[in-house]
């Protein structure tokens, strides 16, 4: 009996030894409350198992790059081409979706994209070419600085445009085919004061 006792106490111990060898190798907390009665069997009173948080201390975003198009956002349905990332520069460009605009248009001064803080300094190249359903474009700020070739070609339905003092880089072909556009409200430091097939009226200030 004697011989009995010693040898379940034995298997007793050695389970004890493979526990707390498992409990340190874990990738776990594990935190085990083992009682041994004096009989030699053993009673689990309790057990905890708190499984450790690894936070993620460098969290990444897509980052932004020079030529890359993003989306506007909180529902603004332009695109925006970035052509300086050290700088944080933007301009408006044309997508797939820019022809269903219509009504008013507002350029806004700056963007956010991927976290950051751009100004929109150029309405691109195409941007708003064949939009024959805007009417107007607001120019919100003073970021504003280049119309570039043909971004408003073929607008027939635009009446009139205002830009901000310092957009003074305003290509020739910039209205192209603007048939209805009245008036283009610039600065008298502009580099251009006629356009190619427009006949708007040119107002400085």
């Amino acid at each position: 009996m004697n011989i009995m006792k010693r040898a379940f106490g034995l298997i007793v111990a050695a389970l004890l030894c493979g526990l707390t060898a498992m409990a340190q190798s874990s990738p776990f907390d594990v935190d085990n409350r083992i009682s041994v009665t004096k009989s030699g069997s053993s009673t689990y009173n309790e057990k905890k198992v708190k499984v450790k948080e690894e936070k993620n201390t460098n969290p990444t975003k897509t980052p932004t790059a020079t030529g890359l198009v993003y989306k506007g956002e909180n529902g603004d349905p332009l695109h925006y081409k970035i052509v300086d990332n050290s700088r944080r520069l933007v301009e408006v460009t044309c997508a797939v979706r820019t022809h269903n605009l219509s009504g008013r248009i507002r350029i806004p001064s700056t963007v956010r994209i991927q976290g950051k803080t751009f100004r929109v300094v150029n309405i691109g190249e195409n941007a708003f070419k064949g939009c024959t359903k805007i009417t107007s474009i607001e120019i919100m700020g003073n970021e504003l600085q280049k119309l570039c070739h043909d971004c408003f070609n073929g607008c027939t339905g635009l009446t009139s445009i205002r830009l901000n003092p310092n957009c003074l880089n305003v290509k020739r072909d910039a209205f192209v085919g603007c048939s209805k556009l009245g008036v283009i409200i610039l600065s008298s430091k502009a580099n251009n004061k006629t356009f190619r097939d427009c006949n708007a009226r040119v107002q400085t200030y």
